[in-house]
């Protein structure tokens, strides 16, 4: 009986030991996975972490053209405002020299009325003037046929 108890003991002791080995192979099975898991997932943050460092750089590099197209786009923006000052003065520039010309031929105008009417005005009074020894003229002539008359009146009287 003892041998049986024995057996049984032996037969128990190994049922035991063959769950320990099978759990011994379950946890070495799921170490491996877990071991093969972390692997690819270093794998993985590694391959992340180089394709973040790479849209990093490249962030730092689009902000950088964002910058000097910025700094290009002032530079043009002053160009333009001083384009458009120059236009401006330009059409300034061209309105006064109409407005001289204007008034340089308002100015020719002006002398030539003014001389024609010095030189109308020198006809007016040479003209006023002769009109004034032509009455003058006449005067004369008319007191001279009065004088005329009346002594013809005298003589035809005598």
């Amino acid at each position: 009986m003892e041998e049986c108890k024995k057996k049984e003991v032996e037969f128990e002791l190994m049922k035991e030991l063959e769950q320990k080995n099978t759990l011994i192979d379950n946890l070495q099975t799921a170490s491996l996975k877990k071991e093969l898991e972390f692997k690819e997932n270093f794998e993985k943050f590694t391959a992340n972490d180089s394709k973040i460092s790479l849209k990093n750089e490249k962030i730092d590099n689009l902000e950088k053209e964002i910058g000097t197209l910025k700094a290009s786009n002032v530079l043009l923006e002053n160009e333009m405002e001083e384009c458009k000052k120059k236009e401006v003065e330009f059409e300034l520039m061209k309105e006064l020299e109409q407005k001289n010309t204007l008034i340089d031929n308002l100015q020719t105008a002006s002398l030539k009325k003014e001389l024609e009417f010095k030189e109308n005005f020198e006809k007016f009074t040479a003209n006023d003037s002769k009109i004034s020894l032509k009455n003058e003229k006449i005067d004369n002539l008319e007191k001279e046929i009065g004088t005329l008359k009346a002594s013809n009146v005298l003589l035809e009287n005598e």
